[in-house]
């Protein structure tokens, strides 16, 4: 069995419990999708209409987060994922919003349609082939249009792990922050913002005392941090007349 058909068939025997298995509503990783929303929107030009995709989107818990936040904006969200049972349980989550759902393994992404902005959050590292899936991030981008990455960072004590006990997120090993930038830019994209984040406390009282965003000035964490932050323009072509 493949590794994508290995991710499928553990996607959607999980599907139904995901969500109070994994808790991926909290203040850490909502943090993640405003960061992922700032330095979206921070390389974008000002458009009327942004059409924006969300690789490995699952039940939807990251797409519901960033199109409250952007709720003044107009934006056609596209989620994908590999798991049919993963995107029933999104389209429940996001019924008050108007997204369109694409069934998609990442390395070749199942629709005509090209983006302003594709991301993934927390997903590449599941992708089957990681190279492969930012050819097909290139190729379905705009001009003019930015993709962004966001990864455990491995080593963090935490991360290192939970990625060493368990086959299924051993690619964090390959799918780092210089591997992944690496790629982009031979894939003729230019990297706008290489960055990490640190964990984000949930309780206000607990952010005071772990200044999280004032560590990022300290290269020397950079291992500490929980995530890392790429974002990557694809340039526009020749102008033709």
């Amino acid at each position: 069995m493949s590794a994508r058909e290995d991710n499928l068939q553990h996607y959607e025997s999980i599907a139904d419990h995901f969500d109070e298995t994994y808790n991926r509503e909290n203040s850490n990783h909502l943090y993640k999708i405003d960061q992922i929303s700032k330095v979206m929107f921070d390389n974008l030009p000002s458009l009327g209409r942004y059409d924006i995709m969300e690789l490995g989107g699952g039940t939807g818990i990251h797409a519901f987060h960033f199109l409250e936040t952007n709720a003044h904006r107009n934006i056609r969200y596209t989620l994908s994922d590999i798991s049919p049972r993963m995107l029933e349980k999104a389209k429940i989550r996001l019924g008050k919003f108007d997204v369109e759902y694409v069934v998609s393994a990442a390395e070749n992404i199942a629709t005509d349609k090209t983006f302003d902005a594709i991301f993934c959050s927390g997903a590449m590292h599941h992708f089957e082939d990681a190279r492969a899936s930012i050819e097909s991030i290139r190729d379905h981008l705009n001009p003019g249009g930015v993709v962004v990455v966001c990864e455990p960072i491995v080593w963090n004590p935490v991360n290192f792990f939970k990625a060493a006990k368990d086959p299924l997120e051993w690619s964090q090993f390959t799918v780092t922050r210089s591997n992944v930038a690496r790629m982009l830019e031979e894939n003729g994209l230019t990297i706008k913002v290489n960055r990490v984040l640190h964990w984000r406390a949930g309780a206000e009282f607990a952010r005071r005392l772990w200044p999280f965003e004032k560590l990022e000035d300290y290269t020397f964490l950079n291992m500490a941090a929980v995530m890392y932050l790429l974002a990557a323009t694809k340039e526009p072509g020749p102008q033709t007349s």
